[in-house]
């Protein structure tokens, strides 16, 4: 069974094991405190729904929450204004696109789910979409040149931030980065069909913004990548010539 559990539920594995209350659950007998921890139940529903007779039962297909990794978004409006938890389908599928993802841009499924990505705090990554946009949407090119913009992009590798007192994440700025530059059509091919398979429920609102982040560079590069290579080969085929 922990090797079904190992396979199938890993996210809710490596969330647990993040949270120093749910660690400790993991006894011959867990306390009664356990069943009130959400990165414990997260992981008993993911395993009843993936690892037991349970699976493609009623219970995993319409209770909702089970197998979540972080709670709802609270909401101090009317009830029905309350984003409705994921379903154990909707878990199951988000979990598989973080696993996908995580792969194609070398980044860690548990930080992915835990890290609280703000879509606006992107760093040098955000300066290298500025660049390229300016550079396809404005009068002489916004005063850019398209091997400009890659410039940043490769920079945003070593260097993801330039304010030393920002709060990007820096790790995951220089992997997308990376990812980008280096194999930029898979990158952006894994990055959106993590996009399609991601359900839109309060569990994975985190990777969805890393997700609409990568896209949103992968259009960056796509209004950059002929001109920077037009204008890196003709001044090196003039050279070449002479």
């Amino acid at each position: 069974l922990y090797n079904c559990i190992e396979d199938k539920c890993l996210i809710q594995l490596g969330a647990c094991n993040e949270d120093p209350s749910c660690k400790a659950c993991f006894a011959e007998d867990s306390p009664d405190y356990c069943y009130g921890v959400d990165t414990f139940v997260a992981v008993i529903d993911c395993t009843m729904c993936s690892c037991t007779e349970k699976e493609g039962s009623e219970f995993c297909s319409d209770k909702s929450g089970p197998g979540q990794v972080v709670p709802p978004v609270p909401s101090d409006n009317d009830e029905n204004d309350t984003p409705k938890p994921c379903t154990p389908k909707q878990t199951m599928a988000g979990t598989s696109a973080i696993m996908d993802f995580s792969k194609c841009s070398d980044m860690d499924e548990v930080a992915i789910l835990i890290t609280d990505f703000d879509q606006n705090n992107f760093g040098q990554l955000d300066a290298f979409e500025t660049c390229a946009h300016s550079f396809r949407d404005e009068a002489n090119h916004g005063g850019h040149t398209a091997l400009g913009c890659m410039k940043i992009l490769k920079n945003a590798i070593t260097n993801p931030i330039v304010d030393v007192n920002s709060d990007a994440p820096k790790e995951a700025i220089s992997s997308l980065a990376s990812s980008l530059y280096t194999h930029g059509e898979t990158f952006c091919d894994c990055a959106k069909k993590a996009s399609d398979a991601c359900p839109l429920c309060p569990s994975f609102m985190s990777f969805k913004t890393i997700l609409y982040e990568s896209i949103d560079a992968c259009q960056s590069l796509d209004a950059i990548d002929c001109d920077s290579w037009n204008e890196f080969w003709k001044p090196c085929k003039d050279n070449l010539d002479r």
